[in-house]
Order: C-alpha cells, then structure tokens, then sequence
C-alpha cells in the first residue's frame, strides 16, 4: 500500500464529523491511501499512535461505527440542502460489546433531536440497553410477539 495518505490533498484527508465522535476512539481520522493499479482505498488512522488500518483490518465492531458514521454525516450533508431524512437502522450495534452499543445508542438519540430514528432490533439486550440510555418508557418503543 503507498503512503499517498501523508501528502493527500485536504480535500482528500477527513476528521470524522462531530457527533460522531464515538468512533474516535478507535479511528481518529480517515484518508485515502492507492493500492494496486492505483484503487483508492479508504484508510482509518488509529487514534493510539497514528499508524493506519484498512477498513479490511478494522475490527467487525470498528466497521460498523464507521459505516454508521459515515451514512450520519451523509445524512447532515444532505439536510444541509433539504428536509431532514429519516434513518432506519436494522441491529447496526448487534456486533458492539455494551459500552459501543450504549454510545451509539445515545448518538441515535442526538440524531433524533432532528430526524426520525427508526431502530430495527430482534434482540433483547439492544432493547434493554436503550432503556438504560433513554430511561424505559422514555421513547417509543413497539415490541411485536413472535
């Protein structure tokens, strides 16, 4: 892989967007780097020491922060010019362990100050994790029986 990344254009060079800070931890910013015949490849940079990773070396967990993240900030910059959309998310935190889940869950909630959150989850862990985030009975919640 080159390091085009260290002389990428700003354009090119990306600090994740604010609120989505919760991925920082973990990736604190994103550019691009060329691999074979010159593919661009996304490329996080490890907020513990600045050596970079491929999305393909993220843990499962750090995949999906960043996916979420980025569809977030998508989302911002579209409302930036329109309505604000509604996002649907299906078990986007099933791979987190409690704590990322209980973050992610608290940025939805953010998200929610502006756009309808509709959350999709088979699993009784996310429910009760966003009772403890939200407060129980604190936000809609619907639970249909088998």
């Amino acid at each position: 892989m080159a390091s085009a990344a260290r002389n990428a254009p700003a354009a090119q060079r990306s600090t994740l967007p604010s609120p989505y800070q919760f991925v920082a931890r973990r990736v604190r910013s994103l550019t691009l780097e060329y691999g074979d015949a010159d593919h661009p490849l996304l490329v996080g940079v490890r907020a513990n020491g600045g050596s970079t990773v491929t999305v393909e070396g993220m843990s499962d967990g750090t995949c999906d922060q960043l996916y979420l993240a980025l569809r977030l900030a998508a989302i911002e910059q579209f409302t930036r010019r329109a309505e604000p959309l509604p996002l649907l998310v299906d078990d986007i935190p099933i791979r987190f362990d409690d704590d990322r889940a209980r973050e992610t869950l608290a940025v939805l909630g953010e998200v929610a100050q502006d756009h309808q959150v509709i959350f999709f989850t088979h699993h009784q862990r996310l429910g009760q994790l966003a009772d403890e985030v939200f407060g129980a009975g604190k936000y809609g919640r619907l639970e249909l029986s088998a």
